[in-house]
């Protein structure tokens, strides 16, 4: 009889639901956020909803796939709750996949912002965290396409085919914005994004109906912060620099002259960073080794590639193109922002601690002027379906 009991009490824990359970028909999914200096308050919020009936095969193109509102207010933890005031169902964050704040919103200071995505035990860390840099940040979700018809949904998308596929976003999460802010040896960045083209007003679907829309969302760089403080902007070839810094980039191409008018791609499918700090005449040194391995993609010059000696040559001018990349991105950020964004600060604390604890209320200081080497090895395993007879050494 116990045993039946205790069957019986068991069945009955597993019968029970969740304490926090809500209906479909209940609630609006969040899809992207919007946050601007608003015009008669401190902030203006736009949110963007998921339209399910417009996503179904009978309806698709008779509807909106998503919809939009904004408000004003002084407290973006108030709006979002608010926002009731237009919506009619109870708005759910926990699949937001896009959060925009304007330039103009950025250079002000975005510590509301941190401490509201931070508390609300919804959101989750798995959206994009962006800044806009020409436009305002609602607009951004007023752009519709003919694919991925959610503005953020296809944003979202973009930006990880983006990050897996060349290396052009920085792939900052709200984690990684807030463990750099806490950090003595980093300072935080945000991916950058611009609207090319006309805004329409009311999410109009013309867009979505022309092979070349009018309007794109396009990336453009990296946002750089101190602190809190917006400093400004790098264009997208940087971005993929901070990546293989990190130690993050998955793939990548570069493309190379190798002659008069005459070019050479490499796709890169595998890269390793090492890097290693220390203090060495009361200087700060920091050693980057990388290497990249990856393929021939594009040769236009007279080479033989059947030849070791050829595949070496050619590895050695992607190398070369690869570190001046390099280095030149980290000198922009020692000599004219004087901030370090890629954590060199955070290999020096635990590489040599004793030396780091003194500097590390003026670490960008340091980082200034820090004498950084860059090793780049470049290791082309194949040429691709390339089967070129012989030609001359390349040049």
């Amino acid at each position: 009889m116990k045993i039946y009991s205790r069957l019986f009490l068991f069945i009955i824990f597993l019968l029970t639901g969740c304490w926090d359970a809500q209906e479909l028909n209940e609630i609006s999914l969040v899809t992207g956020l919007a946050i601007d200096k608003g015009k008669d308050y401190k902030y203006e919020l736009t949110v963007e909803v998921l339209n399910p009936p417009a996503l179904e095969t009978e309806t698709i193109g008779s509807q909106t796939a998503s919809i939009i509102y904004t408000l004003e207010g002084d407290s973006v933890a108030e709006l979002a709750k608010k926002t009731n005031v237009g919506f009619t169902r109870k708005l759910k964050y926990s699949h937001m996949r896009v959060v925009v704040i304007s330039k103009e919103l950025a250079e002000e200071g975005l510590l509301e912002f941190i401490d509201f995505f931070e508390a609300d035990r919804e959101i989750r860390n798995d959206f994009n965290f962006l800044v806009v840099n020409n436009v305002r940040a609602s607009d951004v979700l007023k752009v519709t396409y003919p694919m991925q018809r959610v503005s953020s949904m296809k944003l979202h998308v973009q930006l990880d085919t983006m990050v897996n596929e060349w290396g052009g976003d920085p792939n900052i999460r709200l984690k990684d914005f807030v463990r750099a802010l806490a950090s003595p040896g980093r300072e935080p960045v945000l991916g950058t994004i611009k609207v090319e083209g006309p805004v329409k007003k009311g999410n109009k679907l013309e867009n979505m109906e022309k092979v070349e829309p009018d309007t794109l969302v396009v990336l453009d760089g990296l946002s750089i912060f101190k602190g809190l403080e917006y400093q400004g902007n790098l264009p997208v070839k940087h971005a993929r620099n901070y990546l293989l810094l990190q130690d993050k980039l998955n793939n990548t191409s570069i493309t190379v002259t190798c002659g008069e008018n005459k070019m050479m791609t490499s796709r890169i499918y595998n890269s390793k960073t090492r890097i290693n700090a220390y203090y060495k005449n009361d200087i700060p040194h920091i050693d980057v080794d990388i290497e990249l391995e990856g393929r021939i993609d594009l040769l236009q010059c007279p080479v033989d590639i059947m030849k070791i000696k050829s595949y070496l040559e050619i590895e050695e001018k992607f190398a070369k193109s690869f570190k001046n990349e390099i280095d030149n991105t980290i000198r922009i950020l020692q000599e004219e922002y004087q901030l370090d964004i890629f954590g060199f600060g955070e290999h020096m604390e635990r590489q040599a601690y004793d030396d780091f604890k003194k500097v590390k209320d003026h670490w960008n200081e340091e980082f200034s002027r820090a004498e950084i080497n860059v090793d780049v090895i470049v290791k082309l395993r194949r040429a691709g379906l390339i089967t070129n007879p012989v030609f001359e050494d390349i040049e």
